[in-house]
């Protein structure tokens, strides 16, 4: 079997988001689809409709695959918003090189704690926000990007609660954040004071609330001098 990371259909738009899940599913060749909800529509003939937010299957019938480094992981398709989606592939050998290179940058310890609100199709939301975690041997603390949207201050608030050592989003977030986050409203740690680096301001805990504050093109705080 070979996952395709793929959005659900949403509004404002859930027939454009449609349209793009049934292209995919027809290049990659789907035979079934994950489910936590019902979708408008019916898929395909010969793909079948998983859901998997009702129990089922025994977790001790799992078996090792014999996974390799040639081993496909799973396929990433682009966003569709200028083309058809088109699907890269992504072996283990790949991931594992990606993830190596990831902790080693970022200086990510055993048991690293993640927080994020990315999308799980993207490859950041995937990769840096809950593969990097559970790679190192950490928790991963997801949440919807609407939740984020609708209230910015809860991916800080999030941080500072779980101790998030990593936390990336694209540029935009940050300046959500600082928009729409009063001083008055900021998680404990997140006043600094002039001149001071997020990472160096204490939480309740007496920690950094943020290790590490990745963007889409640079690295903004981090626990070391990069």
């Amino acid at each position: 079997m070979i996952a395709v990371p793929v959005a659900a259909p949403a509004p404002p738009r859930p027939d454009v988001g449609m349209e793009r899940l049934l292209r995919i599913v027809g290049d990659a060749g789907a035979e079934a689809l994950l489910l936590s909800g019902d979708l408008p529509v019916e898929l395909p003939a010969g793909v079948a409709a998983i859901r998997v937010d009702r129990p089922g299957g025994d977790p001790a019938g799992w078996r090792d695959p014999g996974v390799r480094p040639e081993t496909i992981a799973f396929l990433q398709y682009t966003s569709g918003s200028t083309r058809i989606p088109r699907g890269a592939v992504v072996g283990h050998g790949n991931l594992a090189a990606n993830l190596d290179a990831l902790g080693h940058a970022l200086a990510v310890p055993p048991g690293s704690t993640s927080v994020s609100w990315l999308p799980l199709y993207h490859d950041m939301g995937l990769i840096a926000g809950l593969l990097l975690a559970a790679s190192s041997g950490g928790t991963a603390y997801l949440m919807s990007p609407l939740h984020f949207l609708q209230r910015p201050v809860r991916w800080l608030s999030a941080v500072s609660t779980h101790h998030g050592f990593i936390s990336g989003a694209p540029n935009f977030a940050y300046d959500l954040a600082v928009s729409k986050v009063k001083p008055t409203n900021r998680p404990p740690g997140w006043i600094c004071p002039a001149g001071r680096s997020l990472s160096t301001v204490p939480s309740r805990s007496g920690r950094p609330p943020w290790n590490v504050s990745e963007s889409g093109s640079r690295l903004l705080a981090s626990g070391r001098k990069m």
